[in-house]
């Protein structure tokens, strides 16, 4: 089966030992080799200051200025001495003085002695204006319950699943019609096909149970005969496998769509960029186009590939995002250390950092930004817990009046 092309690989050039010509680069190195030799602060600052100089994809976006930080930091982490918990306090707080205003919101940097992590996207959320606590699953079925008890949801389907793939314990996912011709799913990870394919293959009821959840989201698309809209809900959906982009969208269209560029690195130097490579949601074999409104619902903590879903439907001529700006997450990770692009680290830190770069069609990088809303809409925490969904509501509104 096709799957969508979110993340297009380029095959990388292998390490070649540089001298540098700068001065604000007195060396090139891969901080991958260091291994226990980073016995120092400074040490392990100059490491991590070229493994970012070298590694990291938005450097012609970023708006930090990475010479600068080596000249002022460098000293202050040299001035560091010995081992101890106030040298350690000393060097996580210079650290916090200039990481929360890099770009990349996957970005992570893990000290490996006490397991200390700073994200850059997680500290910008905190900023924005609307910022507010995810809301509990519990409070989410709520939700869902209010609108079975009101008569508006019928062909109800719903599984959750345990995920032992990933760092979440449970995969959940429902499907079903709301108010006689709204097509809704939700899934809050992208993880599904993967348990599909893998679990249900193996005879596990509870995953051929996810599969009909699935099924059910497909049945509705293709029979009924009042399709009013549909609307995938990817709020507090973290991302996860480079996957679903058929199975879900790509039954909707008729033909191929390019919703954006993605490029990776393919040298040492900063702005040592491959070319731009089209990012294509292709059709599904069995596809059912529709011309009804289709919803993204959209919140700040959708990441990842919550936010790729919610670009490629906002590319589409009848899609629409409702919701929150997303958390600006989107660049494509790759969990290995390659030479000179994404992830890297030793065993006195890791970097999980962007290895792709992506660019939307209007030519611009929302990382560090997000998805913008075509539609913004809040939700009340006090309505939410007791049964109201603004959002579901907001979206339900414009599929039936266009407004």
């Amino acid at each position: 089966m096709k799957k969508l092309h979110y993340i297009l690989f380029v095959v990388l050039c292998g390490c070649i030992a540089l001298s540098a010509c700068r001065k604000e680069a007195p060396e090139l190195y891969d901080p991958n080799q260091e291994g226990l030799c980073i016995n120092s602060w400074g040490k392990t600052f100059e490491s991590f200051w070229h493994g970012m100089n070298n590694n990291y994809v938005f450097w012609d976006v970023d708006t930090v200025d990475w010479d600068r930080i080596y000249a002022v930091y460098k000293p202050k982490f040299d001035a560091i001495e010995g081992q101890s918990e106030a040298a350690d306090k000393q060097a996580e707080a210079y650290f916090m003085e200039f990481i929360p205003y890099l770009r990349d919101h996957h970005f992570n940097l893990t000290l490996n002695l006490n397991g200390t992590r700073f994200n850059p996207g997680d500290l910008e959320v905190l900023t924005r204006d609307y910022y507010h606590d995810r809301f509990s699953y519990e409070a989410f079925m709520g939700t869902v319950q209010k609108l079975r008890e009101a008569g508006r949801i019928t062909a109800y389907k719903e599984a959750e699943v345990a995920c032992p793939h990933t760092a979440k314990d449970t995969m959940r996912m429902i499907s079903y019609n709301l108010d006689q011709g709204i097509v809704y799913l939700q899934f809050d990870g992208f993880s599904i096909s993967h348990l599909c394919q893998e679990e249900h293959q193996a005879g596990d009821e509870d995953h051929a149970a996810l599969t009909e959840v699935y099924q059910n989201y497909r049945n509705l698309i293709e029979s009924l005969p009042n399709l009013k809209g549909v609307v995938i809900d990817v709020r507090q959906n973290g991302g996860g496998y480079y996957e679903l982009g058929e199975d879900i969208l790509g039954i909707l269209i008729s033909e191929p769509l390019t919703f954006a560029e993605q490029r990776t690195k393919n040298g040492m130097g900063r702005l040592d960029f491959a070319p731009w490579i089209p990012t294509t949601l292709h059709v599904h074999p069995d596809n059912h186009p529709v011309t009804v409104p289709i919803i993204a619902l959209a919140d700040l903590y959708s990441v990842s590939m919550s936010e790729m879903t919610s670009m490629a439907i906002s590319e589409m001529p009848n899609g629409y995002v409702i919701g929150e700006r997303t958390f600006g997450g989107h660049g494509g990770v790759i969990n290995r250390n390659y030479s000179y692009v994404g992830t890297f680290g030793n065993q006195v830190y890791e970097v999980y950092t962007c290895s792709v770069m992506t660019r939307r069609m209007d030519g611009k990088c929302y990382e560090g930004i997000g998805v913008i809303p075509d539609i913004e809409c809040h939700n009340d925490s006090t309505r939410f817990a007791a049964g109201i969904d603004d959002q579901l509501e907001r979206a339900v509104t414009f599929i039936k009046t266009g407004r």
